[in-house]
């Protein structure tokens, strides 16, 4: 909750008593990682960075929502001091690898790590998609957040890519923007895009609250999700039909330069069946829209797989019936 008093300067906003934690419940639910295993990772491997752990367990991989508690804990651990490490610091030896690791970490910070993130975008006539990436840092770090660089390459359905814009986003700073200023639209007809945003510091510390959000605006909404990397060669969708004739899509992005072939199979379990619904291809670094429920004319609900060749970014995108709402969420 925020401070009721709004005259309390920045250093008094820091001294405020946060409710401590649960830790009773897991740091990480996608993949079942408990608050004593990460502790007790880390006191085990004192060399270890946060990037270690998580790629070790898998935190933060699939949906990412647990990565500002990770950093939290992270830091609650470690601390400044390392006091609950000094013990332990000269019994494991760090190898010549890691040692240069650390070395250019402890020079440059995360200068060297590009982070990318994928946008579904949606252009029409009646929803415009919007990017919006903030630098702000928690105000309970004395640590403020280092000047990011970011780069946004923007792709047509066939992976061509059509424009591409470079920025730089200081602390304290927000930045935002709408594809349709890039997009010859089409009218009505709903035309697919993707974006491709990559993020770099130029300096070493903290990045800040540099993730990227993406929104669609419609005549009655405005559905709001964080971008995400990686790709998937399987996923499943439950799906169930509303009663409202809404419309489901799967919005895929092929992220990669090499076409991609991808295939639809429908489990049915009321009649424990099934069977092949749709195949396809996206060319490379394109997307496609497919619309889920011309495949669940006579079902109101089953279980969607979507396979392919390659890793490809899934979308699930549900308008109303005139188009007026929008909702979105990664997969």
């Amino acid at each position: 909750m925020c401070p009721q008093n709004k005259n309390k300067n920045k250093s008094k906003l820091r001294e405020i008593d946060y409710p401590k934690r649960n830790l009773d419940g897991l740091l990480c639910y996608c993949s079942r990682i408990s608050h004593e295993l990460f502790e007790d990772s880390l006191k085990k491997n004192v060399n270890y960075n946060i990037n270690d752990i998580c790629n070790e367990y898998n935190i933060g991989k699939k949906c990412s929502a647990c990565l500002p508690n990770v950093e939290e804990f992270y830091l609650k651990i470690r601390g400044k001091s390392g006091s609950h490490f000094r013990g332990l610091t000269n019994k494991t030896l760090p190898s010549l690898k890691k040692k240069v690791l650390n070395l250019a970490d402890s020079l440059f910070g995360n200068r060297f790590v590009i982070q990318n993130g994928y946008l579904p975008i949606i252009s029409s006539s009646f929803v415009k998609t919007w990017l919006v990436i903030s630098n702000y840092y928690p105000l309970k770090l004395i640590d403020k957040s280092v000047p990011y660089e970011i780069n946004i390459d923007l792709f047509n359905s066939n992976g061509v890519k059509i424009n591409s814009l470079n920025k730089k986003i200081y602390p304290s700073n927000n930045f935002k923007i709408c594809f349709q200023e890039f997009i010859k639209n089409s009218g009505n007809e709903i035309e697919t895009y993707f974006a491709k945003v990559s993020r770099k510091g130029l300096e070493k510390g903290l990045r800040g609250s540099i993730r990227p959000h993406f929104f669609y605006e419609s005549k009655k909404s405005m559905a709001s999700v964080h971008t995400q990397d990686g790709a998937s060669k399987r996923i499943f969708l439950d799906f169930y039909r509303s009663r409202n004739n809404d419309h489901y899509y799967l919005f895929i992005i092929n992220p990669y330069k090499y076409k991609t072939f991808y295939q639809l199979n429908s489990f049915s379990n009321k009649f424990n069946s099934f069977k092949k619904i749709y195949a396809s291809s996206i060319k490379g670094m394109g997307s496609r829209l497919v619309r889920i429920n011309d495949f669940y004319k006579n079902n109101s609900d089953g279980l969607m797989e979507c396979s392919s060749n390659n890793g490809l970014k899934h979308y699930l995108v549900i308008a109303d019936k005139k188009f007026e709402k929008f909702s979105v969420d990664h997969l």
